[in-house]
């Protein structure tokens, strides 16, 4: 089921989804180019989905998955809802993430977050020197 928290978070996601698409096409009624939009959005945005949330969702997810694996879950334990069966997991061990995809994880992390901020500063500083 699902708890309030995860409704709200739910609820603020959509929410702000439906902000960010309304407020490119706000820009985009605005201004007498269509390319003003692109280079607006198109550098920040592809930035954040095509490295950012993947890099950030990667570290996360991983991290969540050696916690839930260090846990010993046997017949007796009940852990998220799920009772364990059959000769449940005595001892979980897993291949510790390779440094490599760690340390490129980072960097995606670390190079494009500043490179967004000078993507959108260079667009806003040429929405104003098209003027």
């Amino acid at each position: 089921s699902i708890t309030e928290k995860e409704k709200k978070d739910n609820i603020w996601r959509i929410a702000s989804s439906i902000a960010i698409f309304w407020s490119g096409a706000a820009v985009a009624c605005c201004v007498k180019d269509i390319d003003v939009v692109w280079d607006f959005l198109g550098g920040s945005l592809s930035l954040i989905m095509g490295f950012l949330i993947p890099s950030g969702a990667f570290l996360v997810l991983y991290a969540k998955v050696v916690r839930i694996l260090k846990y010993r879950i046997n017949d007796d334990i009940e852990m998220h809802g799920v009772r364990g069966g059959g000769g449940g997991v005595e001892d979980t061990e897993m291949e510790p993430m390779s440094l490599f995809d760690k340390v490129m994880a980072w960097a995606l992390i670390i190079i494009f977050i500043p490179m967004m901020f000078t993507l959108t500063g260079n667009a806003v500083y040429n929405l104003g020197s098209d003027s």
